[in-house]
């Protein structure tokens, strides 16, 4: 006998339908799930490596630079000397928490611990502001998220800072130190925070209160008054608030510029910028992106930059070029046609007596007469 009830049948499909969406439902979240976790522990940011395997390619310039090298200098060529600041070129790393090629990475305060050991003498750091905390590393311009795997603090940066950079066991210890400082934040008391993480790290390189707010142009300040002392650089950001005091000098003033690699290396008026490091001091660092790449140092040099900051994970050819010039030491003097020389002139030959501008007497059996200047 047939039923004659088509709604009961029509239920029964429905359950199974839905039991079939909800099983389906289920077994795409445990996929899901499933897929989250592999990538969770499979992604670099999950499994940072140490930080010896980290900055292990930054173990070159240990064996090419040391400081029981016979013939390194310990502190600038010359001292003591005459010769001032600007009138050396200085090894200089740029992105000095990266240990890679690229910014899509992790960043290292043992990489800061490398480079200067590897002889370099000026450090530039990006600051910024991540949850009130001085973080060191690259970020990106519009959404301000940085692009490193994870971040570093600026108070780890200087205690390392502090440790290396006039330690017996790094080479040339005995020169200045520069310490180049992006700020990426106008607030006031953040700036502040800064400053007092360099008191309480690095009070005892600081240089003396002639030297505090930018009142000296340490372009022209003989370089052996600076022997083991910190120089701090920054911008206009430091202005009105505790860093403006440890700034001993501004790429806003005009005795130092802060210009990109082709900025420098295009200049439109090459012999302008070459007049103005005889008595200033220019910075180059490399082109702003999230690859890191360097450009021909001797370009600079030609024009005589001094701080031609590189990348020193990149390790390419251009990175070659630039070791090469110091493997005597991390200042070098530059050549004397690209150093100030002050206008000189002869010392005139003293008067001769007979030839003069006072009352001349002339006699003659004919005449005799005075000859006098016209007043």
């Amino acid at each position: 006998m047939e039923s004659n009830n088509p709604t009961g049948t029509s239920w029964w499909d429905f359950l199974f339908s839905l039991r079939g969406i909800i099983l389906s439902i289920l077994l795409v979240c445990m996929l899901v799930g499933i897929a989250a976790i592999v990538i969770h522990f499979t992604s670099p940011s999950a499994i940072p490596p140490s930080d010896a395997e980290g900055t292990k390619r930054l173990d070159v310039f240990n064996e090419v630079i040391s400081p029981k090298k016979e013939g390194f200098a310990n502190a600038p060529v010359g001292c003591p000397s005459p010769n001032v600041l600007c009138d050396y070129t200085m090894a200089s790393s740029a992105n000095s928490t990266y240990a890679g090629k690229t910014a899509y990475d992790y960043t290292y305060v043992s990489s800061i611990e490398k480079v200067v050991k590897g002889g370099a003498r000026l450090v530039d750091l990006h600051i910024y502001d991540i949850d009130d905390v001085p973080t060191v590393g690259l970020s990106d311009p519009k959404t301000g998220t940085l692009y490193s795997y994870n971040g570093v603090t600026f108070e780890d940066c200087c205690i390392s800072i502090a440790n290396v950079a006039f330690a017996t066991g790094t080479p040339g210890n005995q020169n200045p130190f520069v310490l180049s400082l992006k700020f990426h934040s106008t607030d006031n008391a953040f700036m502040t925070r800064c400053a007092d993480i360099i008191k309480m790290t690095l009070s005892k390189y600081i240089l003396d209160l002639p030297y505090t707010y930018q009142k000296k142009n340490l372009a022209v300040e003989p370089v052996c008054n600076l022997l083991g002392k910190l120089i701090i650089v920054s911008g206009k950001e430091t202005k009105g608030n505790g860093m403006d005091e440890l700034v001993n000098m501004s790429w806003d003033s005009s005795y130092l510029r802060r210009l990109t690699y082709r900025q420098a290396a295009e200049t439109y008026d090459y012999e302008e910028l070459t007049e103005f490091n005889r008595r200033g001091i220019t910075m180059v660092v490399p082109e702003d992106g999230t690859e890191f790449k360097n450009g021909n140092p001797q370009i600079c040099f030609g024009f005589g930059c001094q701080w031609v900051a590189m990348n020193y994970g990149a390790l390419d050819e251009a990175l070659d070029t630039y070791i090469g010039t110091f493997l005597q030491g991390s200042f070098v003097l530059k050549p004397e046609a690209l150093r100030y020389k002050p206008l000189t002139y002869k010392k005139p030959p003293s008067q001769n007596a007979a030839r003069s501008f006072q009352p001349k007497q002339i006699t003659s059996p004919m005449y005799d007469f005075t000859i006098k200047s016209a007043v």
